[in-house]
């Protein structure tokens, strides 16, 4: 008999950003993870930040960053000017 695996449901943002589809969650007070994709590919970030706020601004920046590599002719907006952009949302972690 196969036992179904225990998934985790885990509260996080979403954000539309810079052309990208940013994710970002906390697994503890200060560890936060983030997912950037950009149609292609993704990719996973792990960092410490002590608030909520500086972890949009943390991944926010690299998104900003990331962006201006592919399209360097284009202007994009500071990455406070971001931080209402992020939506609720909660998804399953399936480790």
């Amino acid at each position: 008999m196969r036992l179904p695996t225990l998934c985790k449901a885990k509260h996080g943002f979403s954000c539309d950003a810079y052309g990208l589809q940013i994710h970002l969650w906390s697994e503890s007070n200060v560890d936060w993870c983030a997912t950037i994709f950009d149609g292609a590919h993704e990719m996973y970030f792990r960092f410490e930040k002590n608030n909520l706020t500086l972890a949009k601004l943390h991944i926010l920046a690299v998104a900003r960053k990331r962006a201006m590599v592919g399209q360097k002719d284009r202007e994009f907006p500071a990455e406070h000017t971001l931080l209402e952009s992020w939506e609720s949302m909660t998804f399953v972690d399936e480790g």
